[in-house]
């Protein structure tokens, strides 16, 4: 059982690691870019020029006074294995040592048989053509008095004269790319799966269920593109984000389930630490149950940094619908039409001592007021963990609603907040994953919005999927046909009206 949930993780793991290389694989190709280059330039740096000095021999070898190929073959044979040891041995060495003048050989000398022939390169390289050249020269003058020494029955007699020494190398660019660039996509990997190992966050519906043991509402997806001064926020009419509009959509359906099982009407939505993006889920949220037909309170209770007034498009006029608000609140109404079920509650001016404004019963008769004249009321809060005023707020709420942000804040931190949250109502419907990035969510598509908490927003259209973006034409089209068909058939009852009506004017003057 172990070793089956072993293979889990790791299939896990590896999965994550492919999302994290298809998100940032610009990164990575930037980061191949960076390394292959640095490491041209330190090629082209530290490259120094060897030059190489050969010649060639004929190994042959008398065997009662005749020559034949097969014993020149052998001979070959033999010196291939052994030319190294004959090389570094005491009486070649010496002998070069005493040609040169020098204690030490200014060239490295080499061997290579040619194939299966008996012909054998023997070359010097050094970092200037004058020690390649000596060396070779010394070679030449000391091989037969070793070879004698050594190998009595081995002759070795060159072929060629001795080539002038020539540069035998040059700057391996390709090498050093090659080497360079899978360096980097290595350690990018290590890195990568050592951040999925360290920094394990919520990702999708599974973790909520198998992290933090509670409900997944809904996942909201991420949008790419910003548009600078805008919102990320659904239109009443459903005209723009399509996929967002759904997605709340689907959240919202939810929390009417729970509301007519549990009769709750006061919805707190919070999260762990700034940056979830509750405030705009909060007013796409309630915008959403608007639009859909409930009389809708958004109350902006995040008192110390408030937002919500920059968010959906007010009329600018105040609202006095006959009742006075003991928390201090404004009543404002949106300047769209559709929305004209929703109601805005704000509280412009600074407030100093705010856990003990939400702890007063000013609050508590405010939400009580509340709760006679609407069917939902938001109550966007501040994050759980860094202040108290979201756990006050959640003991006079019916439930709360989590929202957190996708692979952005720890498992551990996560839990800490909803433990902290649970202590608070010990009534949590559920929780609502913002800025997915998956490609394919339950809801079927792979869009979504990225945004933070407070006044950092950023929306925008990801890639439609052909899928999608097939139904979307089909549904397109057939809403024109539907709307051509209506127009048509309006069109022709109006010219079937003015017929008549001239036919009855004709009569009447016959008449």
């Amino acid at each position: 059982m172990e070793q089956n949930e072993e293979m889990i993780d790791l299939a896990e793991l590896a999965r994550k690691g492919l999302q994290i290389l298809l998100r940032t694989w610009k990164l990575l190709l930037l980061l191949i870019t960076i390394c292959v280059g640095m490491a041209c330039v330190y090629e082209k740096m530290t490259y120094e020029p060897v030059y190489e000095c050969k010649v060639t021999f004929a190994i042959s070898r008398e065997m009662n006074g005749e020559k034949t190929w097969q014993y020149n073959k052998k001979a070959t044979d033999d010196l291939a294995t052994s030319f190294s040891a004959i090389i570094n041995s005491d009486v070649m060495m010496n002998a070069m040592l005493k040609e040169l003048g020098t204690q030490s050989l200014p060239a490295k000398i080499s061997a290579q048989r040619i194939g299966t022939t008996n012909l054998f390169t023997v070359s010097s390289r050094g970092y200037d053509a004058e020690s390649a050249e000596k060396v070779m020269h010394a070679f030449l003058n000391s091989y037969a008095r070793a070879f004698k020494i050594t190998l009595m029955e081995i002759d070795a007699e060159p072929i060629e004269k001795v080539e002038d020494a020539a540069i035998c190398n040059s700057p391996d660019y390709a090498k050093k790319a090659v080497y360079a660039a899978v360096s980097t996509v290595i350690i990018y990997a290590v890195l990568a799966a050592v951040y999925l190992m360290l920094h394990r966050t919520i990702a999708e519906e599974e973790d909520v269920k198998t992290k933090l043991h509670s409900t997944c509402l809904g996942t909201l997806p991420y949008v790419k593109a910003a548009e600078h001064g805008k919102h990320p926020l659904v239109t009443p009419d459903g005209s723009r984000y399509y996929e967002m509009k759904e997605a709340v959509g689907q959240i919202r359906r939810r929390l009417e389930k729970d509301a007519e099982k549990t009769g709750h009407k006061v919805y707190l939505l919070t999260g762990a630490v700034e940056g979830e993006g509750t405030s705009t889920f909060a007013a796409n949220l309630a915008m959403s149950f608007a639009v859909k037909g409930y009389h809708t309170a958004l109350v902006d209770f995040d008192l110390r940094k408030p937002v919500q007034k920059n968010l959906i498009p007010q009329s600018g006029q105040e609202k006095n619908e006959g009742t006075q608000n003991p928390a201090g609140f404004r009543l404002y109404e949106p300047e769209s039409d559709r929305l004209q079920k929703l109601r805005i509650f704000l509280r412009e001016q600074n407030t100093e001592n705010v856990a003990e404004l939400l702890s007063s019963n000013k609050t508590v008769t405010m939400l009580k007021m509340l709760r006679g004249q609407y069917d939902f009321i938001i109550l966007d809060t501040p994050p759980i963990l860094p202040v108290e005023d979201a756990a006050i707020l959640a003991q006079m709420a019916d439930a709360s609603v989590f929202v957190l942000k996708a692979e952005n804040q720890s498992q551990q931190k996560l839990i800490e907040a909803m433990e902290a949250l649970n202590q608070a109502t010990g009534n949590i419907t559920g929780c609502v994953i913002n800025g997915s990035k998956n490609q394919i969510s339950r809801y079927g598509y792979g869009y979504g919005y990225g945004y933070g908490y407070g006044y950092g927003y950023g929306y925008g259209y990801g890639r439609y999927s052909r899928y999608r973006r097939k139904n979307r034409l089909k549904s397109r089209k057939k809403e024109n046909a539907e709307k051509n068909k209506d127009k048509i058939e309006e069109a022709g009852n109006r010219i079937k009206e003015e017929s008549i009506k001239e036919i009855e004017k004709t009569d009447k003057i016959s008449s």
